[in-house]
């Protein structure tokens, strides 16, 4: 039989045991540190996802603005001067009947806007000197990333190709045209199609008109579109003011004639030159009076001056 001494020894070892917590329970600090350092994992993974996607969205963009950048860094373009002149527009004057016209009220007139009826065959001698109807340029296959191309969806040619005589595809590269030629293209068609013009260029089975109506509609839109779009892009901020009128009559006339920075577009007619890939293009004819047997529309060196291909005369 247990003595009184052994049973007070008994209970003080239970009341010393309701003193501890169960080791199997995590204690309130437990929980709270625990809590603490989950709460840390997720703000420091939180944090990596934004930089990650900071970082990503930096180096998206910066791509995506060499991608579409006109300022191409190729090597394939080291020929070309980038430096920059300055040149004044040409001054315009239009028609008013109008006694207090104090510009003279007679359009101005050049070799790249006059009308087949005062301008005849000469006129296309000046958009061929600008290089207007280039060939096409062979980009080399290895400077395909430095202009977005992608053999997926762009067309790649290798010598010895089917339908290439022999010679005619030099390397292996992508056929291309230059945006500025392009673009002069588009403006000669929109002369060539402008009211005064358009049964002229018809009757000389000039391209554009040779394959109907429609196509030609389509064409034409095309180019419109496609200057619209640069305009957009350029989005030019200049301010041109108007110059002052007199007599009775304020006829607001813009000062077209303000300096204005341009590029050196004899050294990019001198590289086009130099680059052109006649088997691209071999069966080109711009209309009846202009075939080429040799494919050469212009010459390396311009027939005009570079002053005068900037005035139009």
């Amino acid at each position: 039989m247990a003595s009184s001494s052994d049973s007070t020894e008994m209970f003080e070892n239970l009341e010393a045991l309701d003193g501890q917590q169960d080791p199997l329970l995590p204690s309130e600090a437990s929980v709270k540190m625990k809590k603490h350092r989950r709460s840390c994992v997720w703000v420091i993974l939180g944090l990596s996802y934004v930089l990650v996607a900071g970082l990503a969205s930096v180096f998206t963009r910066k791509y995506m603005l060499h991608l579409c950048s006109s300022e191409r860094k190729s090597s394939f373009l080291d020929g070309i001067d980038r430096s920059f002149h300055i040149e004044r527009g040409n001054s315009v004057d239009f028609q008013t009947n109008d006694e207090h016209d104090p510009h003279g009220g007679e359009l101005s007139w050049n070799n790249f806007t006059i009308s087949y009826e005062q301008g005849g065959d000469d006129i296309e001698r000046w958009w061929l000197d600008l290089g207007t109807y280039t060939t096409p340029i062979l980009v080399p296959e290895k400077f395909a990333a430095d202009f977005g191309f992608d053999p997926r969806k762009h067309e790649l040619v290798h010598p010895g190709d089917p339908g290439w005589q022999a010679g005619e595809v030099p390397y292996t590269g992508y056929p291309a045209s230059i945006e500025v030629m392009h673009k002069m293209h588009c403006l000669d068609l929109l002369r060539q199609a402008s009211f005064y013009n358009h049964e002229y260029y018809a009757s000389l089975h000039s391209a554009p008109w040779s394959h109907g109506r429609d196509t030609l509609m389509r064409h034409v839109g095309h180019c419109v579109d496609i200057l619209r779009q640069k305009i957009m892009c350029d989005a030019e901020i200049d301010m041109v003011p108007f110059l002052k009128g007199t007599g009775k009559t304020h006829h607001p006339r813009n000062d077209w004639t303000l300096p204005k920075k341009c590029r050196n577009f004899d050294s990019v007619r001198s590289w086009l030159w130099h680059h052109q890939w006649v088997a691209g293009d071999s069966n080109f004819k711009l209309n009846d009076h202009h075939s080429f047997t040799d494919r050469q529309t212009f010459t390396e060196v311009p027939l005009h001056s570079m002053g005068q291909l900037w005035r139009g005369y």
